[in-house]
């Protein structure tokens, strides 16, 4: 390429020389270098602008999630589709587009003291170890959410307290959000299978469908039986 093609000294003329095969010169060199330079800086001066990080939207999101909101339920009232929401939610999105952010913070004040419909979603979000919005006292900065026990110690309190309720096997692994199985295998490597006894007696089945194959009842080698 002669200097008097109007291509030299540009990037269209550094993409020139090699596409002819030959080594670019240093003024075609230089032009597309500074392109490069002017790109990277406008895309950092887009994210600072237009982006900020999606930490609260995604604690926003779950929280959402944890009082039973759906997220076809959530992304019709932003306008975005399912799969935006769930992305966020989980984690996958490090950014969000502010407008974005103000969508989803809209939507979560007025949502996030009213029960959603979904009773599956909700039970998903406590398996998952999501919180409500009363867990953070500051949503958006990094913290740890308070009033929440360890899931041991809170899964405790709350078979203590159905117990008390006397909830039956099927009350309770419906408000745990896992299956009877679960309730058992929990209680016992947790040694408590008195406590899981005595929420059994109260189910309505013949025998203790739970327990180890001739083992009789989970303890001391006795039949559990309903008790009408």
């Amino acid at each position: 390429m002669s200097p008097e093609d109007p291509r030299h000294g540009t990037p269209r003329g550094f993409h020139a020389h090699r596409r002819d095969g030959e080594k670019p010169c240093e003024d075609c060199r230089e032009a597309v270098n500074a392109y490069e330079r002017r790109r990277r800086k406008s895309r950092t001066l887009y994210q600072t602008t237009w982006e900020i990080p999606a930490l609260g939207s995604m604690r926003r999101l779950r929280a959402l999630h944890w009082m039973g909101w759906r997220g076809c339920d959530i992304g019709a009232r932003i306008g975005v589709d399912q799969t935006r929401i769930s992305q966020i939610a989980v984690g996958k999105q490090t950014h969000v587009l502010r407008r974005t952010a103000a969508d989803i913070d809209r939507v979560y004040r007025e949502l996030c003291m009213r029960p959603g419909p979904s009773q599956l979603t909700r039970k998903r979000a406590i398996a998952a170890g999501w919180v409500g919005c009363l867990a953070w006292d500051d949503i958006d900065h990094d913290e740890a959410p308070v009033g929440v026990a360890p899931d041991g110690d809170d899964r405790l309190s709350r078979l203590l307290d159905l117990d008390d309720q006397r909830a039956t096997l099927d009350e309770v692994a419906e408000a745990l959000g896992i299956s009877k199985k679960a309730v058992w295998k929990w209680c016992r490597r947790n040694d408590e299978l008195d406590l899981y006894d005595r929420i059994a007696r109260r189910t309505r089945v013949g025998t203790n469908q739970y327990a180890e194959p001739g083992a009789g009842n989970v303890r001391a080698g006795h039949v559990t039986r309903s008790v009408a």
